[in-house]
């Protein structure tokens, strides 16, 4: 009886370390960021990145490479959070980039209501979701599904480390222009 309580109270922790785990994730794809646009580049050609960042700054480093990666190119890439405030007027970029962290298998609902809220058609666009296991692309698909049938939609799920993939899969797009 008495390895049963014992085996109950470790039951009990653990169940707290993991709704505790699990709130706390959630938190961050549900947190609204203020607006802090920075601007990557100076080329002719426009871009635009909407992303919800990572607690661990993953998808901040990731959406960086892509900036780097699109000035390089000869865009001008404005990089901002999602959020109601937000006032781009989106048929001026000539692309549309939306990423998100991913945890427990969920993109940012902030990010998915800012698609949902800002309609474009006739653009190319890139969606992508930041997460370990890259080969599990539910989040990514339906990230991709937010994106009107009129557009041009290209989708990549990574993670830390895959820059040069990241990269390459940049300028494939691109270079189709």
């Amino acid at each position: 009886m008495e390895f049963l309580g014992i085996l109950f109270f470790v039951a009990l922790f653990v169940l707290f370390i993991v709704s505790f785990w699990l709130k706390n994730n959630l938190k961050i794809l549900n947190f609204t960021h203020a607006s802090d646009e920075k601007i990557v580049g100076e080329g002719a050609k426009k871009a635009l990145i909407i992303y919800q960042p990572s607690k661990n700054n993953v998808a901040t480093n990731l959406t960086k490479v892509i900036a780097d990666c699109l000035a390089q190119y000869g865009y001008t890439v404005t990089i901002n959070y999602p959020s109601d405030e937000l006032n781009y007027i989106l048929s001026e970029y000539d692309l549309l980039i939306f990423g998100s962290a991913v945890y427990i298998g969920r993109f940012s609902p902030i990010l998915g209501s800012y698609m949902l809220k800002n309609r474009f058609k006739n653009k190319k666009v890139i969606v992508y979701t930041v997460a370990p296991n890259v080969n599990e692309v539910t989040d990514l698909n339906d990230l991709k599904v937010l994106v009107d049938s009129l557009n041009e939609v290209h989708a990549i799920k990574i993670y830390k480390g895959q820059d040069e993939r990241l990269k390459k899969f940049v300028k494939e797009i691109i270079s189709n222009e």
